[in-house]
């Protein structure tokens, strides 16, 4: 969608250019604003000629460099009138140097800015449209300074009165989602530097009113937070933290929702995730392997060091901390070098196996740690390049992973191993 956008913003250009037009349009800005602006339908194209003739200049639209939505448009029923309405962050072409939100109505004569704020800064690093509470839309816009390190949240809710600001703070990290199953969507805030370290704040519905009920403390050698993400297994539901650590490299928090608020998870030894889910190497951050709506955090076993060592082969396990026991739930080798993770059966794990790298080849090989036979080992090739004894497992950017599977690896192992790899860069 992105790309045919980029396409059709690019025609437009080019179509200028030849026409030797001089004439700027209407959403102001740079080329590359240019070449990220949608063809704009009626609608659209109604709606900047009326925040062109309020601001009296030549705004330019402000796209999200993150987030839900990737348009610095967006159409909805904000006040629950049942009629839509239009939000639009932009940049004025005169008076200030922070983004502005404006919300417009549409009336027998067209499209009518009906209330606008001055936003925190002057980038916009998300935006998503939220049901914090019962009625109407609300709009959650991430500001940011030029580079993103600086971030500060509102949520506005838009009525017949005006835009009204719910909540503005500094953030790391948000989440926006419905974690208590009221059917409204509940808010994460990760917020570092503050006394005490790096805190979690709980917004959700309480009462028919939309606040903060909770503020969770992070372990000190927690410096940051990278990421946020919702987990649900069964009738649980949950978070998954990645953060960044003051030895230099990442670990993972999890909480689980306990009647209306979050708790460390599991109970008891939430807070030692930290040290059990230590890692140094980035990629092999929190995610959901199978598209369930379950995520996963690694566990390194064990790294290996190739090719001179510009490569790494680590074994990792992953785990659901959702589940009432802990149990794995993948196991496998992720090569560092083609960004693949190898699954391997789980009853290849405890200890059953051993992992051994050619330095000069960098091919990996997997042997019992019973009798030292091969199992498999697998080594990168060109495409195209003949498989001969070897199985394809994936490829990309004119590179394949292939496997070579001895007599003492079963049908089934091969079948689970051939169709379970994934790239996680």
């Amino acid at each position: 969608m992105k790309k045919g956008k980029r396409l059709a913003a690019l025609c437009l250009l080019a179509a200028l250019l030849l026409a030797g037009c001089s004439t700027a349009p209407v959403l102001g800005g740079n080329v590359e604003e240019l070449l990220r602006a949608p063809q704009a339908g009626q609608a659209q194209s109604e709606v900047l000629s009326a925040l062109a003739a309020y601001t009296g200049g030549t705004p330019q639209l402000k796209y999200p460099r993150g987030g839900d939505e990737d348009d610095p448009m967006q159409f909805a029923d904000f006040d629950g009138d049942g009629q839509q309405e239009a939000a639009v962050l932009y940049l004025p072409e005169e008076g200030t140097a922070n983004v502005c939100l404006a919300v417009l109505e549409q009336t027998e004569t067209g499209w009518q800015v009906a209330s606008s704020a001055e936003g925190l800064a002057a980038e916009v690093a998300q935006l998503s449209m939220q049901s914090f509470r019962e009625e109407g839309v609300q709009l959650l816009v991430g500001y940011a300074n030029a580079n993103l390190t600086d971030r500060y949240l509102a949520i506005y809710q838009y009525t017949g009165d005006g835009l009204t600001l719910l909540a503005r703070q500094p953030y790391e990290q948000c989440l926006a989602v419905d974690l208590t199953g009221d059917g409204c969507a509940d808010l994460a805030v990760a917020q570092a530097g503050q006394p005490g370290g790096v805190t979690l704040q709980f917004w959700t519905l309480r009462n028919g009113v939309f606040g903060q009920v909770q503020t969770l403390t992070f372990p000190q050698d927690v410096v940051g937070c990278d990421s946020l993400q919702a987990s649900r297994y069964g009738s649980r539901r949950g978070l998954v933290a990645d953060m960044r650590t003051s030895a230099g490299g990442w670990a993972s928090v999890v909480l689980a929702v306990q009647n209306g608020h979050l708790a460390f998870w599991p109970q008891g030894i939430g807070q030692e995730l930290l040290s059990q889910t230590a890692r140094t190497v980035e990629d092999l951050a929190p995610r959901d392997l199978e598209g369930s709506g379950t995520v996963c955090v690694a566990q390194v076993r064990r790294t290996l060091l190739a090719e001179e060592g510009a490569r790494r082969i680590y074994q990792v396990v992953w785990y659901n901390y959702l589940l009432p026991e802990v149990p794995q739930t993948q196991f496998g080798v992720y090569d560092s070098a083609t960004g693949l993770f190898v699954r391997l059966p789980t009853v290849w794990s405890d200890g059953r196996i051993t992992l051994e790298v050619d330095a000069d080849t960098g091919i990996w090989r997997v042997r019992t740690t019973e009798d030292d036979t091969l199992l498999m080992s697998v080594r990168t090739a060109e495409e195209g390049e003949t498989l001969g004894n070897y199985v394809r497992l994936a490829g990309r950017d004119g590179v394949q992973v292939m496997a070579y599977f001895t007599a003492a690896c079963t049908d089934a192992q091969r079948t689970l191993i051939a169709s379970s790899c994934q790239y996680l860069t």
